[in-house]
């Protein structure tokens, strides 16, 4: 039996047929029964040890396996996807979307072109003593 293959997407509507089509699962459930297992004990251990689980006790169980599959699929899919047929062959219209300095790779602080850094003389009333030099015109005193 051969894996069907991989399938990427574009759209929100792909994307929901093939978390409900069952392709995430294979990488998805492993995922979850190891981290549901984790806080499943963490966070009810002492309830269901004790013999005190309930019902709600066991819904949140099931939240604790739901969430981790639930994320693992959006990291399956999030890996596969492909941009909306028209976009990523325009590399103009690509060039146009807005970008953060992370993005970029911009991590350096911006000064602006406009207003340059204000450097305070020595003997002007923001000039703080002992720093430098002070009103006299001395090297601190």
């Amino acid at each position: 039996m051969t894996a069907p293959p991989v399938r990427d997407w574009s759209t929100p509507r792909e994307a929901g047929t093939l978390f409900l089509r069952g392709r995430t699962v294979r990488t998805a459930l492993p995922i979850a029964a190891v981290v549901g297992t984790l806080l499943s004990a963490v966070n009810q251990g002492v309830i269901i040890t004790g013999g005190d689980a309930d019902t709600t006790t066991w819904i949140r169980v099931a939240v604790n396996f739901v969430v981790p599959f639930c994320v693992a699929s959006f990291g399956y899919l999030a890996a596969r996807r492909r941009p909306a047929p028209g976009r990523a062959a325009d590399p103009a219209a690509a060039a146009a979307l807005p970008r953060g300095r992370w993005l970029r790779g911009d991590f350096a602080p911006r000064r602006s072109p406009t207003r340059p850094t204000r450097r305070v003389r020595s003997g002007s009333p923001r000039a703080k003593p002992g720093r430098g030099c002070d009103r006299a015109g001395g090297p601190d005193g």
